[in-house]
Protein backbone atom coordinates (compact mmCIF):
# COMPACT_ATOMS: atom_id res chain seq x y z
CA UNK A 1 0.00 0.00 0.00
CA UNK A 2 2.80 2.48 0.69
CA UNK A 3 4.61 1.58 -1.90
CA UNK A 4 1.43 2.19 -4.77
CA UNK A 5 1.14 5.67 -2.47
CA UNK A 6 4.57 7.05 -3.66
CA UNK A 7 3.89 5.96 -7.01
CA UNK A 8 0.67 7.51 -7.35
CA UNK A 9 2.56 10.65 -5.62
CA UNK A 10 5.47 10.11 -8.43
CA UNK A 11 2.97 10.07 -11.22
CA UNK A 12 1.36 12.93 -9.80
CA UNK A 13 4.42 14.90 -10.02
CA UNK A 14 5.81 13.85 -13.32
CA UNK A 15 2.00 15.29 -14.78
CA UNK A 16 2.71 18.91 -13.16
CA UNK A 17 3.88 21.12 -15.31
CA UNK A 18 5.42 23.61 -12.64
CA UNK A 19 7.73 20.60 -11.28
CA UNK A 20 8.47 19.32 -14.58
CA UNK A 21 9.50 22.49 -16.23
CA UNK A 22 11.66 22.79 -12.89
CA UNK A 23 12.89 19.31 -13.35
CA UNK A 24 13.46 19.76 -17.06
CA UNK A 25 15.65 22.70 -16.55
CA UNK A 26 18.38 20.20 -15.20
CA UNK A 27 21.41 20.54 -17.73
CA UNK A 28 22.21 17.16 -17.23
CA UNK A 29 18.61 16.11 -19.01
CA UNK A 30 18.48 16.08 -23.07
CA UNK A 31 16.10 18.39 -24.19
CA UNK A 32 15.54 15.90 -27.34
CA UNK A 33 15.40 12.61 -25.35
CA UNK A 34 12.76 14.59 -23.20
CA UNK A 35 10.20 15.78 -25.80
CA UNK A 36 10.68 12.34 -27.41
CA UNK A 37 8.50 10.76 -24.52
CA UNK A 38 4.98 11.89 -25.29
CA UNK A 39 3.07 15.31 -26.22
CA UNK A 40 2.75 16.18 -22.99
CA UNK A 41 6.06 15.92 -22.30
CA UNK A 42 7.27 17.88 -25.29
CA UNK A 43 4.93 20.50 -24.65
CA UNK A 44 6.79 21.34 -21.87
CA UNK A 45 9.74 21.11 -23.22
CA UNK A 46 9.40 23.34 -25.88
CA UNK A 47 7.84 26.46 -23.50
CA UNK A 48 10.50 26.41 -21.14
CA UNK A 49 11.18 29.76 -19.44
CA UNK A 50 14.96 29.37 -20.62
CA UNK A 51 14.65 27.41 -24.10
CA UNK A 52 17.23 24.46 -23.90
CA UNK A 53 16.60 23.62 -27.59
CA UNK A 54 18.64 25.25 -30.45
CA UNK A 55 17.89 25.24 -34.36
CA UNK A 56 21.43 25.43 -35.43
CA UNK A 57 21.32 27.14 -39.28
CA UNK A 58 25.03 25.70 -39.49
CA UNK A 59 25.02 21.99 -41.98
CA UNK A 60 28.21 19.74 -42.78
CA UNK A 61 28.68 18.88 -46.51
CA UNK A 62 26.97 18.95 -48.85
CA UNK A 63 24.55 20.76 -47.66
CA UNK A 64 26.61 23.77 -46.04
CA UNK A 65 25.75 26.33 -49.03
CA UNK A 66 22.24 24.90 -49.64
CA UNK A 67 19.50 26.39 -47.62
CA UNK A 68 16.24 24.36 -49.39
CA UNK A 69 17.03 21.49 -46.69
CA UNK A 70 16.88 24.14 -43.95
CA UNK A 71 13.87 25.82 -45.68
CA UNK A 72 11.65 22.62 -46.46
CA UNK A 73 12.38 21.61 -42.30
CA UNK A 74 10.95 24.47 -41.65
CA UNK A 75 7.56 24.08 -43.26
CA UNK A 76 6.92 20.86 -40.97
CA UNK A 77 9.26 21.90 -37.93
CA UNK A 78 7.37 22.42 -34.60
CA UNK A 79 7.29 26.75 -34.62
CA UNK A 80 8.55 26.84 -31.02
CA UNK A 81 11.51 25.26 -31.81
CA UNK A 82 12.90 28.44 -33.37
CA UNK A 83 12.78 30.53 -29.76
CA UNK A 84 16.82 29.90 -30.30
CA UNK A 85 18.40 30.42 -33.18
CA UNK A 86 22.37 30.18 -33.70
CA UNK A 87 24.76 30.21 -36.75
CA UNK A 88 27.71 29.02 -36.21
CA UNK A 89 29.90 30.86 -39.30
CA UNK A 90 31.68 29.20 -41.58
CA UNK A 91 32.06 25.62 -41.55
CA UNK A 92 35.80 24.55 -41.63
CA UNK A 93 34.73 21.84 -43.97
CA UNK A 94 33.24 24.45 -46.50
CA UNK A 95 35.13 24.51 -49.83
CA UNK A 96 32.56 26.96 -51.66
CA UNK A 97 33.64 30.34 -53.50
CA UNK A 98 33.29 33.31 -50.48
CA UNK A 99 30.18 34.68 -52.38
CA UNK A 100 28.57 31.45 -52.69
CA UNK A 101 28.63 31.36 -48.62
CA UNK A 102 27.77 34.60 -47.76
CA UNK A 103 24.56 34.11 -50.26
CA UNK A 104 23.60 30.82 -48.05
CA UNK A 105 24.14 32.14 -44.80
CA UNK A 106 22.31 35.60 -45.27
CA UNK A 107 19.09 33.49 -47.50
CA UNK A 108 18.91 31.10 -44.16
CA UNK A 109 18.98 33.76 -41.69
CA UNK A 110 16.36 35.99 -43.54
CA UNK A 111 14.31 32.63 -44.19
CA UNK A 112 14.10 32.09 -39.72
CA UNK A 113 13.75 35.81 -39.49
CA UNK A 114 10.78 36.51 -41.26
CA UNK A 115 9.10 32.50 -40.79
CA UNK A 116 9.77 32.82 -36.92
CA UNK A 117 9.77 36.58 -36.36
CA UNK A 118 7.37 36.94 -33.54
CA UNK A 119 8.63 33.28 -31.62
CA UNK A 120 12.28 33.91 -31.97
CA UNK A 121 13.62 35.11 -28.40
CA UNK A 122 17.34 34.49 -28.79
CA UNK A 123 20.00 34.74 -31.51
CA UNK A 124 23.11 33.45 -32.15
CA UNK A 125 25.53 34.21 -34.79
CA UNK A 126 29.14 33.65 -35.19
CA UNK A 127 30.21 35.81 -39.02
CA UNK A 128 33.28 35.56 -40.42
CA UNK A 129 33.12 38.59 -43.05
CA UNK A 130 31.84 42.39 -42.86
CA UNK A 131 29.71 41.36 -45.79
CA UNK A 132 26.78 39.97 -43.70
CA UNK A 133 26.58 43.28 -41.47
CA UNK A 134 23.87 45.00 -44.11
CA UNK A 135 21.75 41.87 -43.75
CA UNK A 136 22.24 41.35 -40.45
CA UNK A 137 21.50 44.92 -39.62
CA UNK A 138 18.06 44.43 -41.64
CA UNK A 139 17.24 41.81 -39.43
CA UNK A 140 17.54 43.91 -37.18
CA UNK A 141 15.78 46.51 -37.95
CA UNK A 142 12.14 44.50 -39.53
CA UNK A 143 12.37 41.23 -37.10
CA UNK A 144 12.02 39.67 -34.23
CA UNK A 145 10.59 41.71 -31.90
CA UNK A 146 10.21 39.99 -29.23
CA UNK A 147 14.09 39.34 -29.12
CA UNK A 148 15.51 38.92 -25.36
CA UNK A 149 18.82 37.30 -26.01
CA UNK A 150 21.67 38.65 -28.95
CA UNK A 151 25.10 37.37 -29.30
CA UNK A 152 27.05 38.14 -32.17
CA UNK A 153 30.59 37.35 -32.88
CA UNK A 154 32.31 38.62 -35.93
CA UNK A 155 35.77 38.01 -36.91
CA UNK A 156 38.41 40.01 -39.06
CA UNK A 157 38.45 38.11 -42.57
CA UNK A 158 41.04 40.33 -43.78
CA UNK A 159 38.07 42.00 -45.82
CA UNK A 160 37.43 45.88 -45.87
CA UNK A 161 33.45 46.87 -45.31
CA UNK A 162 32.77 48.88 -48.53
CA UNK A 163 31.07 52.43 -47.68
CA UNK A 164 27.46 51.17 -48.14
CA UNK A 165 27.89 48.93 -45.15
CA UNK A 166 27.72 51.87 -42.59
CA UNK A 167 26.24 54.64 -44.46
CA UNK A 168 22.86 55.96 -43.70
CA UNK A 169 21.84 53.69 -41.05
CA UNK A 170 18.86 54.52 -39.63
CA UNK A 171 18.08 54.15 -35.49
CA UNK A 172 16.76 50.26 -35.03
CA UNK A 173 13.55 49.94 -33.61
CA UNK A 174 12.52 49.96 -30.32
CA UNK A 175 13.41 46.65 -27.93
CA UNK A 176 11.93 46.80 -24.81
CA UNK A 177 12.09 42.83 -24.49
CA UNK A 178 16.13 42.69 -24.93
CA UNK A 179 18.01 42.83 -22.08
CA UNK A 180 20.85 40.62 -22.77
CA UNK A 181 23.80 42.01 -25.64
CA UNK A 182 26.86 39.92 -26.25
CA UNK A 183 29.16 41.28 -28.87
CA UNK A 184 32.28 40.28 -29.53
CA UNK A 185 33.86 42.18 -32.77
CA UNK A 186 37.13 41.46 -33.63
CA UNK A 187 36.98 43.61 -36.81
CA UNK A 188 35.53 47.05 -35.16
CA UNK A 189 33.64 46.85 -38.56
CA UNK A 190 30.35 46.03 -36.27
CA UNK A 191 30.30 49.15 -33.80
CA UNK A 192 28.27 51.62 -35.53
CA UNK A 193 25.53 48.81 -35.35
CA UNK A 194 26.10 48.43 -31.85
CA UNK A 195 25.63 51.53 -30.74
CA UNK A 196 22.14 51.40 -32.16
CA UNK A 197 21.56 48.33 -30.60
CA UNK A 198 22.28 49.79 -27.04
CA UNK A 199 20.15 52.94 -28.19
CA UNK A 200 17.31 50.35 -28.91
CA UNK A 201 17.55 48.57 -26.08
CA UNK A 202 15.83 50.77 -23.10
CA UNK A 203 15.65 47.71 -20.79
CA UNK A 204 18.91 46.30 -21.44
CA UNK A 205 20.48 45.02 -17.75
CA UNK A 206 23.69 42.61 -19.28
CA UNK A 207 26.04 44.03 -22.00
CA UNK A 208 29.53 42.28 -22.82
CA UNK A 209 31.28 44.36 -25.25
CA UNK A 210 34.79 42.79 -26.68
CA UNK A 211 36.58 44.32 -29.42
CA UNK A 212 37.90 46.79 -31.54
CA UNK A 213 36.89 50.37 -31.06
CA UNK A 214 38.15 54.00 -30.33
CA UNK A 215 38.40 55.14 -26.67
CA UNK A 216 35.69 58.02 -27.71
CA UNK A 217 33.68 55.00 -28.58
CA UNK A 218 33.73 53.06 -25.35
CA UNK A 219 33.31 56.17 -23.63
CA UNK A 220 29.87 56.94 -25.53
CA UNK A 221 28.98 53.31 -25.37
CA UNK A 222 29.25 53.12 -21.59
CA UNK A 223 27.48 56.92 -21.23
CA UNK A 224 24.21 54.97 -23.13
CA UNK A 225 24.05 52.31 -20.59
CA UNK A 226 24.66 53.83 -17.52
CA UNK A 227 21.13 54.06 -16.09
CA UNK A 228 19.91 50.43 -16.23
CA UNK A 229 23.31 48.05 -16.72
CA UNK A 230 23.33 45.73 -13.62
CA UNK A 231 26.27 43.51 -15.53
CA UNK A 232 29.26 45.23 -17.43
CA UNK A 233 32.01 43.75 -19.45
CA UNK A 234 34.58 45.44 -21.11
CA UNK A 235 37.86 44.32 -22.93
CA UNK A 236 40.25 45.36 -25.66
CA UNK A 237 40.87 42.69 -28.46
CA UNK A 238 44.27 42.22 -28.54
CA UNK A 239 46.26 39.38 -29.85
CA UNK A 240 48.67 37.98 -27.49
CA UNK A 241 51.50 38.39 -30.49
CA UNK A 242 50.65 42.23 -30.51
CA UNK A 243 50.28 42.55 -26.69
CA UNK A 244 54.27 43.46 -26.26
CA UNK A 245 53.61 46.16 -29.19
CA UNK A 246 51.16 48.28 -27.16
CA UNK A 247 52.37 51.32 -25.59
CA UNK A 248 49.41 52.72 -23.61
CA UNK A 249 50.81 56.15 -23.07
CA UNK A 250 51.31 56.64 -26.90
CA UNK A 251 48.34 55.03 -27.98
CA UNK A 252 45.55 56.13 -25.68
CA UNK A 253 47.59 59.56 -23.83
CA UNK A 254 45.78 61.54 -21.21
CA UNK A 255 43.23 63.12 -20.88
CA UNK A 256 41.73 60.78 -23.71
CA UNK A 257 41.24 57.86 -21.56
CA UNK A 258 38.04 55.36 -20.99
CA UNK A 259 35.97 57.24 -18.12
CA UNK A 260 33.05 55.17 -15.90
CA UNK A 261 30.32 57.48 -15.08
CA UNK A 262 27.61 56.85 -12.39
CA UNK A 263 26.18 53.51 -13.26
CA UNK A 264 23.38 53.61 -10.24
CA UNK A 265 22.12 49.82 -11.30
CA UNK A 266 25.44 48.14 -11.58
CA UNK A 267 26.16 44.67 -9.77
CA UNK A 268 29.10 42.92 -11.75
CA UNK A 269 31.46 45.07 -13.94
CA UNK A 270 34.27 42.61 -15.54
CA UNK A 271 36.90 45.53 -17.13
CA UNK A 272 39.41 43.66 -18.37
CA UNK A 273 41.31 46.69 -19.90
CA UNK A 274 41.78 48.53 -16.57
CA UNK A 275 45.40 50.09 -17.67
CA UNK A 276 43.19 52.51 -20.92
CA UNK A 277 40.92 53.84 -17.91
CA UNK A 278 41.21 57.57 -16.41
CA UNK A 279 42.10 55.34 -12.74
CA UNK A 280 41.60 52.58 -11.06
CA UNK A 281 39.28 54.77 -8.57
CA UNK A 282 37.12 55.27 -11.09
CA UNK A 283 35.35 52.22 -10.34
CA UNK A 284 35.24 53.14 -6.39
CA UNK A 285 32.03 53.44 -4.30
CA UNK A 286 31.22 56.94 -5.31
CA UNK A 287 30.74 55.27 -8.92
CA UNK A 288 29.06 52.72 -8.83
CA UNK A 289 27.45 52.57 -5.53
CA UNK A 290 25.61 49.30 -6.33
CA UNK A 291 28.59 46.77 -6.96
CA UNK A 292 29.24 43.36 -5.50
CA UNK A 293 31.42 41.60 -7.77
CA UNK A 294 34.67 43.29 -9.85
CA UNK A 295 37.18 41.31 -12.69
CA UNK A 296 40.34 43.29 -13.34
CA UNK A 297 42.56 42.83 -15.65
CA UNK A 298 44.84 44.94 -17.81
CA UNK A 299 45.76 45.19 -21.76
CA UNK A 300 49.80 45.47 -21.62
CA UNK A 301 50.95 45.91 -17.85
CA UNK A 302 50.02 43.80 -14.65
CA UNK A 303 47.96 45.03 -11.53
CA UNK A 304 50.32 45.32 -9.48
CA UNK A 305 50.37 49.36 -9.50
CA UNK A 306 46.25 49.58 -9.73
CA UNK A 307 46.38 47.01 -6.25
CA UNK A 308 49.37 49.25 -4.62
CA UNK A 309 47.51 52.44 -5.40
CA UNK A 310 44.71 51.15 -3.51
CA UNK A 311 45.44 49.37 -0.23
CA UNK A 312 45.27 52.15 1.67
CA UNK A 313 42.40 53.47 0.63
CA UNK A 314 39.75 52.45 3.18
CA UNK A 315 36.36 50.88 2.03
CA UNK A 316 36.82 51.75 -1.44
CA UNK A 317 34.81 48.81 -2.47
CA UNK A 318 32.90 48.08 0.69
CA UNK A 319 30.08 46.55 -1.34
CA UNK A 320 32.47 44.24 -3.32
CA UNK A 321 32.10 40.71 -2.21
CA UNK A 322 33.30 38.97 -5.02
CA UNK A 323 36.78 39.80 -6.71
CA UNK A 324 38.49 38.06 -9.95
CA UNK A 325 42.21 39.50 -10.07
CA UNK A 326 44.26 38.72 -13.52
CA UNK A 327 47.97 38.98 -14.09
CA UNK A 328 49.65 39.60 -10.55
CA UNK A 329 53.31 39.76 -10.93
CA UNK A 330 53.92 40.33 -7.01
CA UNK A 331 51.61 38.58 -4.57
CA UNK A 332 52.27 40.45 -1.84
CA UNK A 333 49.84 42.91 -3.07
CA UNK A 334 47.21 41.37 -2.86
CA UNK A 335 47.67 40.90 1.40
CA UNK A 336 46.32 44.97 1.79
CA UNK A 337 43.44 44.15 0.00
CA UNK A 338 41.19 43.89 3.13
CA UNK A 339 41.31 47.52 3.44
CA UNK A 340 40.03 48.54 0.21
CA UNK A 341 37.57 45.78 0.10
CA UNK A 342 36.65 45.11 3.70
CA UNK A 343 33.68 42.81 2.86
CA UNK A 344 35.66 40.83 0.24
CA UNK A 345 34.78 36.90 0.80
CA UNK A 346 35.46 35.07 -2.80
CA UNK A 347 38.61 35.69 -4.31
CA UNK A 348 39.59 34.89 -7.66
CA UNK A 349 43.29 34.71 -8.95
CA UNK A 350 44.03 34.01 -12.75
CA UNK A 351 48.11 33.27 -12.45
CA UNK A 352 50.03 33.38 -15.94
CA UNK A 353 52.88 31.62 -16.28
CA UNK A 354 53.58 29.28 -13.34
CA UNK A 355 56.57 27.30 -14.76
CA UNK A 356 58.15 30.80 -16.65
CA UNK A 357 57.04 29.44 -19.60
CA UNK A 358 56.07 32.80 -20.88
CA UNK A 359 57.64 34.87 -18.36
CA UNK A 360 60.98 34.71 -16.30
CA UNK A 361 58.64 36.22 -13.69
CA UNK A 362 56.53 33.67 -12.94
CA UNK A 363 54.87 33.15 -9.24
CA UNK A 364 54.91 29.79 -7.85
CA UNK A 365 51.17 28.89 -6.63
CA UNK A 366 52.50 29.17 -3.13
CA UNK A 367 53.32 32.62 -3.30
CA UNK A 368 49.82 33.49 -4.64
CA UNK A 369 47.87 31.49 -2.15
CA UNK A 370 49.84 31.97 1.11
CA UNK A 371 48.99 36.07 1.40
CA UNK A 372 45.45 35.12 1.26
CA UNK A 373 45.63 33.98 5.09
CA UNK A 374 45.12 37.63 6.35
CA UNK A 375 41.66 37.86 3.96
CA UNK A 376 39.54 36.22 6.14
CA UNK A 377 38.13 34.61 2.55
CA UNK A 378 34.94 32.02 2.05
CA UNK A 379 35.78 30.94 -1.45
CA UNK A 380 39.02 30.80 -3.30
CA UNK A 381 38.89 30.15 -6.78
CA UNK A 382 42.79 29.70 -8.35
CA UNK A 383 43.03 29.83 -12.37
CA UNK A 384 46.04 28.42 -13.16
CA UNK A 385 47.51 28.89 -16.82
CA UNK A 386 49.87 26.72 -18.78
CA UNK A 387 51.21 24.45 -15.92
CA UNK A 388 53.78 21.91 -16.97
CA UNK A 389 53.64 19.85 -13.73
CA UNK A 390 51.15 18.74 -11.43
CA UNK A 391 53.49 17.63 -8.57
CA UNK A 392 54.77 21.27 -8.81
CA UNK A 393 51.47 22.31 -8.59
CA UNK A 394 50.29 20.45 -5.49
CA UNK A 395 53.87 21.07 -3.56
CA UNK A 396 53.16 24.53 -3.75
CA UNK A 397 50.02 24.55 -1.69
CA UNK A 398 52.73 23.14 1.67
CA UNK A 399 52.72 25.53 4.46
CA UNK A 400 48.74 26.99 3.10
CA UNK A 401 46.69 24.84 6.16
CA UNK A 402 46.05 28.28 7.83
CA UNK A 403 43.77 29.55 4.36
CA UNK A 404 42.66 25.97 3.96
CA UNK A 405 40.96 25.80 7.45
CA UNK A 406 39.17 28.91 7.11
CA UNK A 407 38.03 28.14 3.45
CA UNK A 408 34.33 26.82 3.01
CA UNK A 409 35.01 26.60 -0.54
CA UNK A 410 38.08 25.93 -2.78
CA UNK A 411 38.20 25.62 -6.78
CA UNK A 412 41.19 25.00 -8.84
CA UNK A 413 40.91 25.20 -12.74
CA UNK A 414 43.69 24.41 -15.17
CA UNK A 415 44.21 25.90 -18.46
CA UNK A 416 47.47 23.85 -19.66
CA UNK A 417 49.68 23.05 -22.45
CA UNK A 418 49.52 19.40 -24.14
CA UNK A 419 53.53 18.82 -22.33
CA UNK A 420 51.30 18.59 -18.87
CA UNK A 421 52.81 15.64 -17.23
CA UNK A 422 51.51 13.13 -14.38
CA UNK A 423 54.64 13.19 -12.33
CA UNK A 424 52.73 12.15 -9.05
CA UNK A 425 55.31 9.23 -7.68
CA UNK A 426 55.22 9.83 -4.37
CA UNK A 427 52.03 8.33 -3.14
CA UNK A 428 52.61 9.26 0.61
CA UNK A 429 52.82 12.99 -0.71
CA UNK A 430 49.63 13.23 -2.92
CA UNK A 431 47.68 11.92 -0.17
CA UNK A 432 48.74 14.03 2.80
CA UNK A 433 47.46 16.92 -0.02
CA UNK A 434 44.08 15.45 -0.41
CA UNK A 435 43.60 15.16 3.35
CA UNK A 436 44.79 19.19 3.89
CA UNK A 437 41.34 19.87 1.84
CA UNK A 438 38.92 17.30 4.12
CA UNK A 439 37.96 20.34 6.63
CA UNK A 440 36.22 22.31 3.28
CA UNK A 441 32.83 22.01 2.47
CA UNK A 442 33.25 21.67 -1.08
CA UNK A 443 36.68 21.23 -3.71
CA UNK A 444 36.36 21.29 -7.23
CA UNK A 445 39.31 21.02 -9.67
CA UNK A 446 37.99 21.48 -13.23
CA UNK A 447 40.32 21.63 -16.63
CA UNK A 448 42.85 18.56 -16.52
CA UNK A 449 42.96 17.19 -19.45
CA UNK A 450 41.71 12.90 -19.83
CA UNK A 451 43.30 9.79 -19.44
CA UNK A 452 40.49 8.13 -19.05
CA UNK A 453 37.31 9.28 -17.94
CA UNK A 454 35.15 7.76 -15.09
CA UNK A 455 31.59 8.70 -13.70
CA UNK A 456 31.23 9.49 -10.01
CA UNK A 457 29.99 6.62 -8.67
CA UNK A 458 28.95 7.38 -5.34
CA UNK A 459 25.80 10.03 -4.62
CA UNK A 460 26.07 12.88 -5.94
CA UNK A 461 23.42 14.53 -4.41
CA UNK A 462 24.91 13.82 -1.30
CA UNK A 463 27.41 16.68 -2.35
CA UNK A 464 24.23 18.74 -2.91
CA UNK A 465 25.50 19.00 -6.36
CA UNK A 466 22.56 19.45 -9.02
CA UNK A 467 23.98 16.69 -11.22
CA UNK A 468 26.49 13.53 -11.26
CA UNK A 469 29.95 14.61 -12.51
CA UNK A 470 32.50 13.29 -14.51
CA UNK A 471 35.74 12.95 -13.26
CA UNK A 472 38.81 13.61 -15.29
CA UNK A 473 42.49 14.24 -14.65
CA UNK A 474 45.58 13.63 -16.72
CA UNK A 475 46.91 11.18 -14.26
CA UNK A 476 48.45 7.95 -14.66
CA UNK A 477 45.80 4.93 -14.36
CA UNK A 478 47.51 3.34 -11.26
CA UNK A 479 47.42 6.96 -10.03
CA UNK A 480 43.97 7.42 -10.44
CA UNK A 481 42.55 3.93 -9.33
CA UNK A 482 43.72 4.67 -5.57
CA UNK A 483 43.02 8.78 -6.20
CA UNK A 484 39.14 7.66 -6.67
CA UNK A 485 39.50 4.86 -3.83
CA UNK A 486 41.19 7.38 -1.27
CA UNK A 487 38.73 10.33 -1.66
CA UNK A 488 35.58 7.98 -1.27
CA UNK A 489 37.34 6.18 1.95
CA UNK A 490 38.06 9.68 3.84
CA UNK A 491 34.92 11.08 2.56
CA UNK A 492 36.93 14.17 1.31
CA UNK A 493 34.30 17.04 -0.10
CA UNK A 494 36.65 16.89 -3.73
CA UNK A 495 35.30 16.69 -7.18
CA UNK A 496 37.60 16.69 -10.39
CA UNK A 497 35.51 18.17 -12.97
CA UNK A 498 35.81 17.79 -16.87
CA UNK A 499 36.01 20.56 -19.27
CA UNK A 500 37.86 24.06 -19.41
CA UNK A 501 35.42 27.09 -18.44
CA UNK A 502 35.87 30.48 -19.55
CA UNK A 503 38.46 32.46 -17.25
CA UNK A 504 36.51 35.77 -18.45
CA UNK A 505 33.23 35.09 -20.21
Amino acid sequence: MEEQQENDAMQLALQNPIILQKIFQNKSLSATTLRLVCHFWNDITVSLPRPKLTLLLTQDQPYCCQSTPLQLFCTKMEPRLSRWIKQRGFSSYCKHPHDQRISSIESKLLHVSCQFSLIMERLSITIDSSDLIPTLYEILQNCCPNLKILKIKLYNSGDNPTPTHLAALRPLCARRKLTFIKIHDFSGHFFPVTQLLLNSASNLTHLKYHGKTSVHGVNGMLDQVKDHLEFLSVQSHMPIGEIEDVDVDADFPHPVRIHIPKMKNLKEFRNQMLDLFDCGEDICIGRITTLQTLHVATVKSNLDHFLRNIEQKKDLFRGVKKLHVRDVVNPESITGLKVAFPNLESLSIVQFNVDGLMSTKAANVGRCVRPCNSLGLKYLELISIHWQRLGGFMQGFANCEELLASLKSLKIRFVISPRVKDDLDMTEQMKQWLLGMKSLENVYIAGLRVSRVKTVVDDAFARNLTQPVLMSLNLKDETWDWVETFIQENKLPIVFEEGEDEIFS
